[in-house]
C-alpha cells in the first residue's frame, strides 16, 4: 500500500535533472554564458557528448525556450546532429506538461536510443543522455515502473563510467529517480535516495549550486509529504533564500523557491503569519515570471487557499478563478492542480451562498472517465 497522503502536486518545476549526462567535477564550476544571440540563457537544460541544452528566454516574442548548441569537432557528422536534434525536440517538449507534447517527446526519444545503443554503444555520451530523457517522458506519461527501471540501469553505466558515485551524471540520475519513488508513492525511498544526491552534491558542487538547490528542494518535498515539516521547512527557506542571494530576487529560479516555499505554507496551516510571504509571492511571479511557466498560477493557488483558511472566500474567488485559468491553459484540465482548484472555487462558492455556482465548478473538478493521467 502506497504510503503517499492525498495531496495535490508542489511546483513542479526544478525537480528533474535534464540529460544524465553532466560536467564531470573538474568543469562543474563553469560559468554559463549571460546571452547567446539574441536569447538571454537562463540555465542549463543538460548536457551530453553532442551538444548543450540551455533553457534560455526569447525577447520577441517573450517565452521560455530550450536553446540547442551543438559541440563543433570531427565527431559531428548528419546522422549524430539528427539524432541530438530529436532529443533536444524531446527535452523541450518536457517543458510544456499537456499530454500530446510529452506522446510526441516519447515518439522523438525512443527511435535516438534505439539507434545510439545499437550504433555507438549503451555507454555512450549520447545514449546515455537520451536514455534520461527517455526516463524523464515515461514518467510524464505516468510510466512509473519503466522510469525507474531505466533510470536504474542508468545508474550503473553511468557509476562505471565516471569510476565514482559522487560525478554529477550519477547525482542527476539519483535525484530524478528520488523523484519517480514520491510519484510512485514510495516516500521513504525517495527520502534515502534524494538525501543521498544532496549530501553528495553539497560536497562535490557546494551548496550554492544551482543543481543542488534542485535537490534540497527536492528533498524539503518528500519530507512534507512525509509529515515531517520540521524538516521541510529549513529546506524550502535554504532554497528560497540562497537562490534570491546567488541569482537574484527577481529571476525565475528564486520565483519557483518562493513559491514553492509559499505552498508550503499554505498547505501547513501557516497563513495568519505569512499571508504578507504569500501576496509578495503573487506580486513578484505576476511582474517576472514568465507567461508559460506555472508560477503565477500556483503562487493564486497558494494565496486562495490561505484566504480562504482565514475565511474570506469573497477575496478569494477572484484569485482561484485566475489560478484555475492559468494553470488549465499550462497544464491541461484534467491534471489534478486544476482539478484542485476547482474544488476549492466550489467550497468558495458554497461560502457565498451560491449552491448552482458551487456545484457547477464540483462538476468541473470530478475527473473524467477517459482522462490521461498525470504526474
Amino acid at each position: 500500500m502506497s504510503d503517499r497522503p492525498a495531496d495535490t502536486p508542489d511546483d513542479p518545476q526544478l525537480t528533474k535533472t535534464g540529460f544524465g549526462v553532466g560536467p564531470l567535477p573538474a568543469q562543474a564550476a563553469r560559468p554559463l554564458p549571460a546571452s547567446i544571440g539574441a536569447y538571454r540563457i537562463l540555465g542549463l537544460l543538460g548536457e551530453g557528448g553532442m551538444g548543450t541544452v540551455y533553457e534560455a528566454e526569447q525577447a520577441s516574442p517573450r517565452r521560455i525556450v530550450a536553446l540547442k548548441v551543438v559541440r563543433g569537432g570531427q565527431f559531428v557528422d548528419e546522422h549524430r546532429v539528427r539524432m541530438f536534434q530529436r532529443e533536444s525536440e524531446a527535452l523541450a517538449r518536457l517543458k510544456h506538461p499537456n499530454i500530446g507534447a510529452v506522446d510526441e517527446a516519447d515518439k522523438l526519444i525512443r527511435p535516438v536510443v534505439e539507434v545510439a545503443a545499437r550504433g555507438l554503444g549503451e555507454d555512450a555520451d549520447v545514449t546515455l543522455s537520451a536514455m534520461n530523457t527517455s526516463a524523464m517522458v515515461a514518467g510524464d506519461q505516468g510510466r512509473l515502473e519503466e522510469a525507474e527501471k531505466t533510470y536504474l540501469r542508468l545508474l550503473d553505466l553511468e557509476r562505471k563510467k565516471s569510476g565514482t558515485d559522487d560525478a554529477p551524471i550519477v547525482l542527476g540520475t539519483l535525484n530524478n529517480l528520488g523523484q519517480v519513488y514520491l510519484e510512485q508513492g514510495r516516500l521513504k525511498d525517495a527520502e534515502r535516495v534524494t538525501g543521498d544526491a544532496l549530501a553528495r552534491a553539497r560536497r562535490v558542487l557546494g551548496n550554492e549550486h544551482k543543481e543542488t538547490l534542485n535537490y534540497v528542494n527536492n528533498l524539503a518535498m518528500v519530507e512534507r509529504r512525509l509529515g515531517n515539516t520540521a524538516q521541510a521547512e529549513p529546506l524550502y527557506r535554504e532554497a528560497y533564500e540562497a537562490s534570491r542571494r546567488i541569482f537574484g530576487a527577481e529571476t525565475l529560479t528564486t520565483l519557483i523557491s518562493m513559491s514553492n516555499l509559499a505552498t508550503f505554507y499554505a498547505k501547513t496551516g501557516r497563513c495568519v503569519e505569512q499571508e504578507a510571504f504569500l501576496n509578495r509571492t503573487v506580486e513578484l511571479s505576476r511582474k517576472f515570471a514568465p507567461p508559460d511557466t506555472p508560477t503565477l498560477g500556483l503562487a493564486l493557488r497558494s494565496l486562495g487557499a490561505c484566504l480562504m483558511d482565514r475565511g474570506r472566500p469573497s477575496e478569494a474567488e477572484p484569485v482561484l478563478v485566475e489560478a484555475e485559468s492559468l494553470l488549465t491553459r499550462i497544464f491541461g484540465a484534467d491534471n489534478p492542480r486544476v482539478t484542485d482548484v476547482r474544488g476549492s472555487l466550489a467550497e468558495v462558492y458554497d461560502k457565498l451562498g451560491r449552491p448552482e455556482k458551487a456545484a457547477e465548478w464540483r462538476r468541473k473538478a470530478e475527473p473524467r472517465p477517459n482522462a490521461a493521467a498525470h504526474p
